[in-house]
């Protein structure tokens, strides 16, 4: 192949990763508004209030974590987030792969 070629698809492959990675921060910004005006308009957390967050190995239960971990470090009032593991018995999910998480990121929780 000539150096043309990997010269254009390094470009192409360079400019649709930095696409992705603008429409994921555009995503993760617009979630994260939208819970924290959530909690403002219906006074969800309060000051002091300690948050349990159910994780059952789901992308919205994480992603729910996700964002409460990053409003708690950018928040006026203070709370706490608990992360607990629902063991669902789902056969064939593996069972050790949430406690692995939960060991790795202890960041806040």
């Amino acid at each position: 192949m000539p150096f043309f070629y990997y010269f254009i698809n390094s470009f192409y492959d360079n400019t649709n990763r930095q696409r992705q990675a603008y429409n994921l921060n555009k995503l993760q910004k617009r979630l994260r508004r939208n819970v924290g005006n959530a909690i403002a308009d219906f006074n969800m957390i309060e000051e002091g209030d300690k948050v349990m967050v159910c994780l059952s190995g789901g992308k919205d239960s994480y992603t729910l974590l996700d964002i409460l971990l990053n409003l708690k470090l950018n928040a006026q009032s203070i709370f706490d987030v608990v992360a607990v593991n629902l063991d669902q018995k789902q056969p064939g999910f593996p069972e050790h792969i949430l406690p692995r998480i939960f060991s790795q990121h202890r960041r806040g929780i």
